[in-house]
């Protein structure tokens, strides 16, 4: 389990700050991480650097759904401990 291991924008520590992954449906209904080259999961320290990786890496997707397509792909917050996502979900 790889999660935080492949961090593209700084590094997110577990200090509070913040730590956020993408997802990619495919055409079975499956949601995917998206993962690097290497099989490590690519996380973002940022909402906005998540969303432009998605954009990025996805642009077809992304566009289609302006005009009304289901999204296909998503920005998920990573909740690193039980404490973290009561902090967060509140």
């Amino acid at each position: 389990h790889h999660w935080g291991s492949h961090e593209k924008a700084g590094k997110a520590d577990a200090g509070g700050k913040p730590l956020f992954k993408t997802q990619h449906e495919d055409v079975n209904g499956i949601w995917s991480d998206v993962c690097d080259e290497a099989g490590l999961l690519l996380t973002f320290a940022s909402l906005d650097d998540a969303r432009g990786a998605v954009a990025a890496a996805f642009p077809l997707e992304t566009d289609l759904v302006q005009y009304g397509d289901h999204p296909r792909t998503r920005v998920v917050r990573v909740y690193r401990s039980d404490e973290e996502w009561r902090e967060g979900s509140t």
